[in-house]
């Protein structure tokens, strides 16, 4: 009997794969984001898959054309800017892609030795769909597990506080090259700042609060939660990250890319 473990991508991969040409601009790629609700675009050229543009590259693109900026005391001084570079000049080339008849465990494999969210899915040169993080947590709900989370959630936590500005949250999303922070008010978690909140907010002014951008939707659990009753309540709840506490104290995250780790193992 198949387990969730053993089904092809192809069955819960999204399809079709949003395209962007070498060509676009940062500012149309990001627009093709943000109406699409995804995290990176498929950057094809004469039919061909050839890289990946996402958040990540965008953000990196941006905080460097802001930070030569300069401070102008201009209170809508904003704290990214994206160049007039095309997709081509920042898109990564590099592109992690898997067989639509391999097994969520061998795609979960490819990606967690990636350090990627989504692997491409392919058939010969022909570009299918996207197999996501998001896809591995939706085959985990229903694949019982004893492992409790505290196996394989991420340890230290990146954190900002909540009073702190946005501009202080995006230099640490940078400095601590993670795609997300956990926003903190006395020491507990009250919210994200990821990726999405510092793309959204960067033509706010620069010392606009944390707590003015932040995403409150979060999830905390002990840690030794069940890793698929953890990936029940992220779906349930549609949240990405998942704080592991004990006793009151945060002691790691649990993220796309941590249960994908866990699926690898059935690979």
């Amino acid at each position: 009997m198949q387990t969730p473990l053993e089904t092809p991508v192809r069955e819960l991969m999204s399809k079709p794969a949003i395209m962007v040409a070498p060509t676009d601009s940062l500012a149309e790629a990001y627009q093709r984001l943000l109406d699409a609700g995804i995290s990176s675009l498929a950057v094809v050229e004469g039919g061909a898959l050839v890289g990946v543009v996402s958040r990540t590259d965008l953000l990196r693109a941006g905080r460097r054309s802001g930070a030569t900026m300069g401070h102008s005391g201009d209170a809508r001084h904003v704290i990214l800017e994206f160049p007039k570079n095309s997709v081509g000049e920042i898109m990564t080339r590099d592109v992690c892609t898997v067989t639509g008849d391999a097994s969520i465990a061998s795609a979960s494999k490819s990606m967690s030795e990636n350090h990627v969210h989504r692997a491409f899915v392919q058939d010969g040169t022909s570009l299918l769909g996207v197999f996501s993080t998001l896809d591995v947590i939706r085959a985990l709900k229903d694949q019982p597990a004893k492992e409790p989370i505290s196996e394989f959630m991420s340890a230290p936590i990146t954190v900002v506080d909540v009073e702190q500005t946005i501009a202080t949250a995006v230099d640490k999303l940078e400095a601590s090259r993670v795609t997300g922070l956990i926003v903190v008010e006395n020491e507990w978690p009250v919210g994200v700042f990821t990726q999405v909140e510092a793309l959204a907010a960067r033509e706010l002014a620069e010392g606009t609060l944390v707590e003015e951008a932040m995403d409150p939707a979060l999830i905390c659990m002990p840690v030794s939660t069940r890793i698929h009753r953890a990936a029940q309540q992220a779906l349930r709840m549609r949240v990405r990250r998942i704080v592991a506490s004990e006793n009151r104290h945060m002691r790691g995250i649990l993220s796309g890319l941590d249960f994908a780790k866990y699926a690898a193992r059935g690979a």
